[in-house]
């Protein structure tokens, strides 16, 4: 058990130590053959010292949201891989966050259901032989008083943003 404590606390400090701003180097800023001669046979030329500003890596720039737990790392970073993968907006059949997340907890793949299930869960629910022609859908009253409440709930949400960006 304290194996496994004082591993992890090693691992915090790791994960801090990365987070941690490094200082700016020389060597970080300059490409060898700018600002001066490159190649075989050419001297070394003494380069001026730059004016750098180096930043104290004992300080963290800003406190981390897992500073006074000891149980815990917060990675604070944003990963571009997931960000792409993640739902902006909850999709159509769905009604709310909840309804959509308990629908992705449960697994669709052959290895966790009969393979009956894995096929009714899969089925398409509408079916159309080929070459035949589908009708266009009709405009129902229960559509468009649909279609006027989200125009009116759409409005009043760009109100909101409105006045919220005023006050900023």
């Amino acid at each position: 058990m304290d194996d496994a404590i004082t591993e992890f606390a090693k691992d915090k400090a790791l994960e801090i130590q990365k987070s941690m701003s490094k200082s700016v180097t020389e060597d970080d800023i300059n490409l060898p053959g700018w600002g001066s001669w490159a190649g075989q046979g050419v001297p070394a030329v003494k380069k001026k010292p730059m004016k750098t500003t180096s930043k104290n890596t004992n300080k963290l720039s800003a406190p981390r949201k897992d500073a006074g737990l000891k149980h815990v790392i917060i990675n604070e970073s944003r990963d571009p891989n997931f960000c792409k993968h993640q739902v902006k907006a909850v999709t159509h059949p769905f009604t709310g966050v909840e309804q959509y997340e308990a629908t992705q907890r449960v697994p669709v793949g052959r290895l966790w259901n009969s393979e009956e299930a894995y096929h009714r869960m899969i089925r398409p629910r509408v079916t159309v032989e080929t070459g035949e022609i589908i009708a266009p859908l009709e405009a129902t009253q229960d559509i468009e008083e649909e279609c006027r409440r989200h125009a009116a709930q759409k409005e009043l949400a760009s109100k909101i943003m409105a006045r919220k960006r005023k006050r900023k």
